[in-house]
């Protein structure tokens, strides 16, 4: 891959990660269960896990891992380069 390719892949992913705090909030509430509940079963503080959905932070790889397995989807989902 080029470097140009790699700066664009980039750019679009970094672009993306802007939505990825609607669609971690969107998977929560469409199993109607609290920030709470899902930060404890991914072994997180509610705070860290609000601020992802907030958009304050970003996960870490490890941790993306973690919310792509609990909510069975991918991390190009998540990071908007897919719709499932």
């Amino acid at each position: 891959m080029s470097q140009v390719n790699m700066f664009d892949t980039f750019c679009v992913i970094i672009l993306n990660m802007k939505k990825f705090h609607e669609k971690l909030k969107e998977l929560r509430t469409q199993l109607g269960i609290s920030q709470d509940k899902v930060a404890k079963d991914m072994g997180l503080t509610r705070a860290a896990y609000a601020n992802y959905e907030q958009g304050i932070r970003e996960p870490s790889l490890e941790i993306l891992k973690v919310i792509c397995d609990y909510y069975d989807v991918t991390a190009d989902y998540l990071i908007g380069r897919e719709e499932y």
